[in-house]
């Protein structure tokens, strides 16, 4: 994973898995090229699978509480997906 700025040329980028950014522009540049799209609540769910964090439901919780948006739906999707109860 690369952490990028508007900056970063092109070809820094063109072996690296995965490229974490946070624009709509380049949500839409991805979904033209069809370049697999995951969201901040995705992350959270695949760092649970991999042993990285323990509970996604108490980050989930806490980024609503500061002024996050995350969808009821979404939530408990997330929650479905990381096997933890609701």
């Amino acid at each position: 994973m690369i952490f990028v700025s508007d900056t970063t040329p092109i070809s820094e980028l063109v072996k690296v898995g995965y490229l974490l950014i946070d624009e709509k522009a380049a949500r839409r540049v991805a979904k033209t090229r069809q370049l697999p799209i995951i969201g901040t609540v995705g992350i959270l769910v695949l760092a649970k699978k991999r042993g990285l964090i323990e509970n996604v439901q108490t980050i989930l919780d806490k980024m609503i509480e500061n002024g996050t948006r995350i969808g009821r739906r979404l939530y408990l999707q997330a929650l479905i997906l990381a096997e933890e109860d609701m």
